[in-house]
């Protein structure tokens, strides 16, 4: 047996079955739809239509306990039909209620005989309907517009025990009528209220887009973008509230919400996160959205594929060029865990298009970082060439020349790096020998020697001694 609830398409599946000595908020802990059980519990304790005799016992008297009781859920039900809580509409209720009660007496009074056949009008995540979902939209709306915010409406929605899945039919009927819900709630609110109801919404996308709902797939997008490039300001919590839900376990969450963001917004998301945000923060967001990029399924070590290492070629071309570097953005790429292969190819793109990819750190770094970046380039390309790679050894005999005659000072880190990995006698300095070899075919018929002329002191003789043992 299924169960037919007609009035219940609000009362019941929005829960608002509470006796007297229960808050005005939804009866489940869990969230699960109202099952034959409960029904029965509805009925029998909360309405008291059910007598000693486990006989069903309509009258006015209970109901009028349950009425007065509840009138906070009462009042959203009449609202919602756009009806006047009087009399007359109590009066209604009552015949409503007392009819679905006859209607389903054998399933209240046997409640272990109801099949558990689902009710197609919700689905297994929904504990409203679409109507009460316009409903809270729309009350949400009423409560934030204009100067002043009715604090208490927007709680009474909010606080309630809502599933993600109603969160995201909420939040799709408001952006659809008014705007951005994230901007207003952004707008409304401060302090740890605000951080809430942003981190509410947040996780609710999050989770919704895990298990493949499209829809919420597409507002987290919409929202991201409205919280950072579409309004004055940055609704951070929001933001923070996506990025922290993130790990490694839903990651792939944050390469659909890359994927689609230009679709759905015509903007890029790493361009609204680093123009909202700074620092560690904005650092922290960039590697995050770097990591979701990454795959595993490439062949040759590689975890990026060719359109990702031209697009973060370009982003260190951008974060470099002219006065001034965006560090952040740099080490966002540079400190994601590229492979040697990644590495190499995206070297091989930079230099293609915008010139010499270590000439252009070491210009823009000095100390540590410039340091580090430096070795991780040359630790690449002389594990690539090890391996084989012609383009690594093409691309290692250039930037050798790059970074000591092409330019002005010299790229100490990258060579010095270079030869320490080269100065092995006990496979007859082979990787140096490689280097040698090839040096003028990829230098326009330069001298490896001529590199020479950048250093001095013990420098020069470290480094003429492994040329010349390489032989």
């Amino acid at each position: 047996m299924s169960l037919n609830i007609n009035f219940g398409d609000y009362l019941l599946e929005n829960e608002r079955w509470l006796n007297d000595e229960t808050e005005a908020k939804g009866h489940h802990e869990t969230n699960e739809k109202l099952d034959g059980k409960e029904l029965s519990i509805f009925f029998t304790e909360h309405l008291d239509f059910v007598n000693d005799e486990g006989e069903l016992d309509i009258n006015e008297e209970s109901f009028d306990k349950w009425y007065e009781a509840n009138q906070q859920a009462i009042n959203m039900f009449f609202e919602s039909l756009d009806i006047e809580n009087n009399e007359a509409a109590k009066e209604a209720l009552f015949e409503s209620i007392s009819a679905f009660a006859k209607e389903n007496e054998e399933a209240i009074l046997n409640p272990e005989q109801i099949t558990g056949e689902e009710d197609n009008t919700l689905n297994n995540d929904r504990t409203i309907d679409d109507e009460t979902a316009e409903l809270y939209a729309n009350q949400l709306y009423e409560a934030m517009k204009g100067l002043g915010t009715d604090d208490e409406q927007v709680a009474a929605i909010l606080d309630l025990e809502l599933s993600d899945a109603d969160l995201t039919k909420i939040m799709e009927i408001y952006n659809e009528a008014h705007g951005s819900l994230v901007n207003d709630i952004d707008g409304d609110f401060s302090g740890e209220t605000r951080k809430k109801y942003e981190e509410l919404f947040s996780g609710a996308l999050v989770n919704q887009a895990e298990n493949g709902d499209e829809t919420a797939l597409k507002l987290l997008c919409e929202e991201i973008h409205n919280a950072t490039a579409g309004k004055i300001g940055t609704s951070d919590e929001f933001i923070a509230g996506v990025f922290d839900k993130i790990n490694d376990d839903n990651i792939n969450v944050l390469t659909q919400v890359i994927e689609k963001y230009n679709d759905y917004t015509g903007s890029d998301i790493f361009e609204d996160i680093n123009g909202d945000f700074s620092s560690d923060t904005k650092k922290k967001y960039l590697e995050k959205l770097n990591k979701a990029m990454q795959k595993t399924d490439l062949p040759d070590g590689r975890t990026i594929d060719d359109d990702t290492a031209e697009l973060y070629a370009n982003r260190l071309y951008e974060a470099m060029k002219g006065l001034g570097t965006d560090d952040e953005q740099v080490a966002a790429i540079l400190d994601s865990g590229l492979s040697d292969t990644d590495l190499i190819k995206v070297m091989e793109i930079y230099n293609e298009a915008h010139g010499s990819l270590i000439k252009d750190i070491d210009g823009d770094f000095s100390g540590k970082t410039q340091d580090k970046y430096e070795e991780l380039f040359a630790t690449a390309l002389v594990n690539g060439v090890k391996s084989g790679d012609e383009t690594a050894l093409k691309l290692l005999c250039q930037e050798m020349h790059n970074a000591t005659l092409g330019m002005l000072g010299t790229a100490d880190e990258f060579i010095a790096k270079i030869f320490n990995m080269a100065n092995t006698p006990n496979d007859g300095y082979a990787l140096m020998k490689t280097i040698k070899d090839n040096y003028s075919k990829y230098n326009d018929g330069e001298n490896i020697y001529d590199i020479l002329k950048d250093f001095s002191g013990f420098d020069r003789k470290y480094y003429q001694e492994i040329l010349d043992a390489a032989g």
